[in-house]
This record gives structure tokens, sequence and C-alpha cells, in this order.
């Protein structure tokens, strides 16, 4: 169960234990599902595609298991 804890400062290496330990849990789960990639994206983040969904579905399909891999360009700061 997800929870909120507030303390006023971020403490980047325990962030870090917490991501890794969520994606070694979550890989086995995928592959024994017959998935072969995972999209990750931080919660402060937004995927916004100006041409739509499909060209980023076959972008992403096109990404074979040899390729595990698959970095987009990040624009920050726009708001």
């Amino acid at each position: 169960e997800a929870e909120f804890h507030s303390r006023g400062e971020r403490d980047y290496f325990e962030q870090m234990d917490r991501q890794s330990g969520h994606i070694a849990s979550v890989i086995p789960r995928a592959r024994a599902a017959g998935l072969t990639h995972l999209l990750h994206i931080d919660d402060d983040e937004l995927v916004y595609c100006a041409a739509g969904l499909p060209p980023l579905f076959r972008l992403l399909s096109a990404a074979g298991v040899e390729r595990p891999n698959v970095h987009m360009q990040n624009v920050e700061a726009l708001l």
C-alpha cells in the first residue's frame, strides 16, 4: 500500500533504493506475463506525443529484445 510522507527534504539515495527494490520485484512478474520491455516515467514527468500515440507505439514495438533501453529526449522546466 502506498504511503505519503512529507519531511521537508528528499533523500536521493533512499529514493534510489526504493526504486531499485520496486524494479527488482516487477521485472520477474513482467517476464512471467510475457512482456519484453517496461516503460518507466518519473511521477513528475509527462510524455507528450504531438503526433499522437501510434508513432510512439511503432517506435517502442520496433525495439527488439536485443535493445534493452530506449531513451527519449527530456525537456525540463516548461511550466
